[in-house]
Formats: structure tokens, sequence, C-alpha cells
């Protein structure tokens, strides 16, 4: 899409058009790279760790500097491993939420430039409230996009879930403690999954499980598809533990979340004369 607004100096009266490119798709990149990154990344890191004949810690064989003992007790070394694993999900969540919230920092600065198509208006005026919302967190980001422009998504308030369990996970190693509890007495992290059923004349419904090796399900059938809710509660004082397929669904949910964003976006957009 391109974009023109007049760029003008406050103390001088003249105006300059200026045509800016606006790359929604690109925006929306941000938020799919990551998700291939954080999925790959986490995936090894998750199968190392559960992997039983994996046991070499060392950092490097080239200096001869040992942080840990040579050799670790089977159960210390599955501590280790268990450590591991809650590590390498905080990396990938912090990655998803910190992609999410620069894409969510593109489509204000789009949605700004959109407000202002045509118009005249000081550069200084659109850098301030561009770097006002780029210091907000994931939820102020939402709450900008709404209040300015109307943009916002039903999947909104799941991702300040996914937000604070981020939160939680980084500055407090994953332990749930009052100020993370978004419940009664818990922290809950939400998020939208997809779920298949083979639905047969009869009208019983089978749930189609996504494994490499499922079992054929015999008979005709139509496949239905329906978004469910998937809720995962951790009490005050416990740690927050994801299972595979919470995170995998959370990958997914991320693209879902992104498209409910930038469509609104663009329709914005459109409504303001960019083609």
């Amino acid at each position: 899409m391109d974009h023109k607004l007049q760029d003008v100096e406050s103390d001088s009266a003249a105006a300059a058009t200026i045509t800016v490119s606006i790359d929604y798709a690109g925006a929306r990149e941000i938020v799919y790279s990551a998700v291939r990154r954080a999925s790959c990344f986490m995936g090894l890191a998750l199968n190392a760790a559960r992997d039983p004949e994996f046991k070499d810690f060392s950092l490097s064989r080239e200096i001869e500097v040992s942080f840990m003992p040579d050799a670790l007790s089977d159960s210390a070394l599955s501590q280790m491993k268990s450590e591991f694993e809650l590590w390498a999900v905080t990396n990938g969540i912090r990655e998803l939420i910190e992609a999410f919230s620069v894409f969510l920092d593109r489509l204000f600065e789009y949605s700004l430039l959109a407000q202002h198509n045509g118009k005249q208006v000081k550069p200084e005026t659109l850098r301030r409230k561009i770097t006002q919302v780029k210091n907000k967190g994931l939820p102020g980001k939402q709450l900008m996009l709404r209040k300015e422009f109307g943009i916002t998504s039903d999947l909104a308030a799941d991702m300040k879930t996914i937000y604070e369990t981020r939160n939680c996970l980084s500055h407090e190693r994953g332990i749930v403690t009052p100020e993370f509890c978004n419940a009664k007495a818990a922290l809950e992290t939400r998020w939208r999954a997809i779920d298949l059923f083979l639905k047969r004349k009869s009208g019983q419904e089978i749930k189609i499980e996504f494994r490499k090796h499922s079992r054929e399900i015999a008979g005709p059938g139509d496949i239905v598809k329906r978004t469910a809710l998937r809720v995962r509660s951790f009490p005050l004082g416990t740690v927050v533990r994801l299972t595979a397929k919470d995170l995998a669904e959370i990958c997914i949910f991320l693209y879902l979340a992104a498209d409910s964003f930038l469509f609104p976006a663009v329709e914005y957009a459109k409504k303001h004369g960019l083609t």
C-alpha cells in the first residue's frame, strides 16, 4: 500500500508531499518467522531433554573448564533436563511475545500514517506517538490500537494471558507469585485451538487426533472444524509447565492472532484511501 502525507515543519508553511510504502504482509511475517523459529528451537530442546541417551552437557571440548561435575547422578541429570526444558520454553515464549509486540508496533505506525493520509502533519507528532506505543507492553499496545483506531481482536484477551505467562517465566523462573495471578489464586494461560471431527450421518462425531501415526477412521462422514478454548491453570506457588502439545497449539494460535489483528488494520487503511 502507498501512503501520502505532507511533511510540515513547525516554523515553515512549506509542505512537501512524501510517499511511504506500507507492507502489511511484511509486518505479519515478523510473527510468522518467530513462530517458525520458536517451534523449531523448542522442539530441538525438548527432544534433547527427553532423550534418555542424551547426557552430554559439555559446553566446549577446547577449553578445560568445567562448571559441573563430569559425572552427574541420574537424578541430578534428570533435574537439569527438567530445568533445561523450562529454560527453552521461557525463551521460546519470550521470542513469540516480543515478535508479536513488534508486529503490533508496525500496525500502530501504519494505522497512524493511514489516519493522516493526504493531510499536513508534523513529523515530531508522529514520532512521539509511535515512541509512546513502543514503550508499552503488549496489553498497552493492544489498548492503544483500539483507542486510537478501533482496531482490536476477539483474541486480544487470550494474547494477554500468554504475555502474563511470559512475564512469570522470565521474571520469577516460572514460579507463580501473587503479582502474576490473573485468576483466583492462579495464573491462567489461554489460547484457541482448532479441533477436527469426523461427523457421521447418524450424528456421531469422532475427534481426529493430529498424530503422525494415528489410526485410520473407517466409514464415510463429513469433516467438521471447531475452534476450542484451551485453558491451563497454574495455582499460586506452583511452576508453569506447558506440554509440547500446548506449545505447538500456542504457535498455531499466534498465526490466528496475527491475522485477527491484521485484517481490521488493512480495512482501516482502505477506509482512509490506501489501496
